[in-house]
């Protein structure tokens, strides 16, 4: 079992993901992680932590949050969580869905999330410039 605590401090059960969802996971966190290292502008809420807040929960809310759903997972509920970031700062969010490979787009600010079907990629425009997430390494996994 995996807890993950919510912004009000609720500790919530989550199952864990199995072989294929962990190496989607990872295909995504590469292509993340490598925009990331490229893109200073994205560390910079981090940097202006103490190295106590470091270690611990940090006080920061994510500004872009992507959720990658399992087959164990139930969509309302994630869709609950990328509603509870975007009201608590997050700019934008992605709600992967592999089984149907469709994505949903949230983004802050009044507005229903957008559906896509099949994209081939992601590109989170304006809201992080240069990101760009290649989806068919995440869905042919």
């Amino acid at each position: 079992m995996v807890l993950e605590l919510d912004a009000d401090g609720t500790l919530i059960e989550m199952t864990p993901t199995g072989g294929r969802t962990g190496a989607r996971n990872t295909a995504l966190v590469f292509q993340l992680h490598a925009w990331a290292r490229s893109s200073g502008d994205w560390l910079e809420p981090w940097q202006t932590l103490s190295e106590a807040e470091r270690e611990g929960f940090p006080p920061l809310c994510p500004e872009l949050v992507v959720e990658l759903a399992s087959p164990s997972d139930a969509p309302e509920a994630l869709r609950r969580k990328l509603a509870s970031y975007l009201a608590n700062g997050a700019r934008l969010g992605w709600l992967l869905l592999p089984q149907a490979r469709c994505v949903e787009v949230w983004e802050a600010g009044p507005g229903e999330p957008r559906a896509l079907g099949d994209p081939g990629g992601l590109e989170a425009g304006p809201h992080f410039p240069g990101l760009v997430i290649d989806l068919q390494r995440i869905w042919e996994v």
